[in-house]
């Protein structure tokens, strides 16, 4: 078993992400399977956080793609269910 300090020494699995012929993402060897993904726009957001350069966005920008036609608090209200 990995002590604390071994752990910490390992650098993280790396992330894969399958955006063409259907969406799918691996961490190291491991699949995450789509029932994982409770909600939909959870999956929408990692798809377009991937997309995007350096894989940043502005807030606002998500929010507007996301939930368009909510007011921005209760778009705000979505992102942070959905993180």
């Amino acid at each position: 078993m990995a002590t604390d300090a071994q752990a910490a020494a390992e650098p993280p699995a790396p992330l894969r992400i399958q955006l063409l012929v259907g969406f799918q993402i691996w961490v190291g060897d491991r699949v995450i399977a789509p029932s994982t993904w409770r909600r939909r726009k959870a999956a929408s957001l990692v798809k377009l956080l991937a997309l995007a350069p350096q894989h940043r966005r502005h807030r606002e920008q998500l929010l507007e793609t996301l939930w368009p036609h909510l007011g921005p608090a209760a778009a705000a209200n979505q992102l942070h269910h959905n993180l």
